[in-house]
């Protein structure tokens, strides 16, 4: 196609050359006699024709001549377009073959510093009998920091893996740490459904993880970062610690949260609908703007909390406490809560 525009091209090149080069010569040939004799040749017949004649013997070359620059023009113009097609198209393969290629390195890295982490802390439980070492003890130390290293370099799902292997070997629980996770990276980890009673996630990075149905009762929460975190149905009963933990803009529908101490927890625009809140510790927490339709906060103690925004709209208030500084947009014995002083 290309080859056959090039022809095409030339060939109208050539034709316009040869019309241009003859008028040219019988131009001024014609112009030569006429300024020599004062007379046109005869046989031109320019004697007896007037300028709209000369103008109309003009007329058919000039429409042939731009004719044929048009057609080469558009010629052109349709092969330069269709070249930058292609070239787009190439540039667009090329592109999405590095990002491919680009993507299977960074997972093989991954998956290779993963078991590179794993065949190093099974050397420690074995050989070092890091399970059963000391609180200050090196070889806690050195657990730790290659665990707090390989995390920053691993995706979502590989965190999740390696937190259950974690658990699993008893090195993270809160009743009895080994491994220190304070301030570890575990933002995206995907934990859903996961066993994780009575572990400790204190001070860690958990935003954005996926715990949707995952078994958190007991566990050590306080002070983590659960920003944007799927909590939904998870069960954080019983004795589970998220005091001061940042919560906002969570999802924790239909989540378990009986009995959870919440104290000072940060849940700005999280969504709670239908959670199960019955008793639980909610005194100075930041609820703004949160969605707590059909919410049971049965008997909470919401001493001093901020519900400036909420939507509590069908939530079950009765038993639940409040005082004078518990901001809210209604007043909440209306709902069934009671004022208790400070």
């Amino acid at each position: 196609m290309q080859y056959g525009l090039i022809i095409i091209q030339n060939w109208w090149r050539k034709i316009l050359a040869i019309i241009i080069l003859i008028l040219v010569i019988l131009l001024t040939g014609v112009g030569y006699v006429w300024l020599v004799t004062g007379r046109w040749p005869d046989w031109t017949g320019f004697g007896t024709k007037t300028l709209w004649d000369l103008m109309e013997l003009l007329i058919i070359p000039a429409i042939l001549a731009g004719g044929a620059y048009w057609l080469n023009e558009s010629a052109r113009k349709r092969q330069q377009a269709a070249e930058e097609q292609t070239r787009q198209r190439e540039r667009e393969i090329v592109e999405k073959r590095a990002e491919t290629e680009r993507n299977i390195a960074s997972d093989n890295r991954q998956e290779v510093a993963l078991q590179t982490y794993l065949d190093r802390m099974a050397e420690l439980l074995l050989k070092e009998n890091l399970r059963e070492s000391k609180q200050e003890s090196e070889v806690r130390a050195v657990a730790r920091a290659r665990t707090l290293t390989v995390l920053r370099r691993l995706d979502g799902d590989r965190k999740g893996a390696l937190l259950r292997f974690l658990y699993e070997a008893d090195l993270i629980d809160k009743d009895k740490i080994v491994i220190n996770l304070g301030g570890a990276d575990l933002s995206g980890a995907d934990l859903s459904g996961a066993d994780l009673t009575g572990i400790n996630l204190r001070k860690t990075d958990l935003s954005g993880a996926k715990l949707s149905q995952a078994n958190l009762r007991e566990a050590d929460l306080r002070k983590a970062d659960l920003n944007g975190a799927n909590l939904s149905k998870a069960k954080l009963s019983g004795a589970a610690d998220l005091g001061w933990a940042n919560l906002s803009k969570a999802n924790l529908s239909e989540a378990y949260l009986s009995g959870a101490y919440l104290s000072e927890a940060i849940l700005s625009g999280a969504y709670l609908s239908k959670a199960i809140l019955i008793e639980a510790d909610l005194r100075y927490a930041i609820l703004d703007n949160a969605n707590l339709s059909e919410v049971d906060l049965s008997g909470a103690d919401l001493s001093k909390a901020n519900l400036s925004g909420a939507d509590l709209s069908k939530a079950n208030l009765s038993g639940a406490k409040y005082t004078k500084n518990t901001r809210a947009d209604i007043d909440l014995s209306t709902v069934g809560a009671k004022l208790v002083k400070e």
